[in-house]
């Protein structure tokens, strides 16, 4: 009895090892296209909090000129561009779910973004005024995006987030 396998046989193992490499690269090419999504959210967020921090380190030297509201607000969009950048890169997770749970909600993240903004509107001409309609329009994307059902823009980053 001869036991050699026929080209069927080679022909079905080829088949199966051709189709769980494929499986594996699109799987691979999946998950990469999905973390380089996160990446561009995480970035966009990132941006958002270094450009309200720009314009609240700008808006510091107004204190020069005894224009000391103007201060008091730079120091409140320079907080608020580092709770930015704070949510984007993920550290202190559970202190931010605490203190600010209402970032974790479309309304809330368009809340936060549109005072954020419009505060920046006042600080550092004609810095403060761009800084501003970017951080409106992030706000207002966030919110959109949130009313599909997908998770707002910094929810959506947060590790174990169940929902809004």
């Amino acid at each position: 009895m001869d036991t050699t396998p026929t080209g069927a046989s080679y022909d079905r193992a080829d088949r199966a090892v051709r189709d769980a490499f494929q499986s594996s690269i699109r799987t691979a090419s999946r998950q990469a296209a999905d973390s380089t999504y996160v990446r561009i959210k995480r970035s966009s967020l990132f941006g958002n909090g270094l450009l309200l921090m720009l314009a609240g380190f700008l808006g510091l030297f107004s204190g020069l000129t005894l224009q000391l509201q103007d201060v008091v607000i730079s120091i409140y969009v320079l907080i608020f561009g580092l709770i930015m950048c704070t949510f984007a890169m993920g550290l202190g997770q559970s202190t931010l779910k605490r203190y600010f749970g209402f970032m974790y909600t479309s309304n809330g993240q368009l809340l936060f973004l549109i005072v954020a903004g419009n505060l920046a509107w006042s600080i550092c001409w004609p810095f403060g005024v761009l800084i501003a309609i970017a951080s409106n329009a992030h706000g207002f994307y966030a919110w959109r995006s949130g009313q599909g059902g997908e998770l707002p823009g910094l929810a959506s980053l947060a590790d174990g987030h169940q929902g809004q």
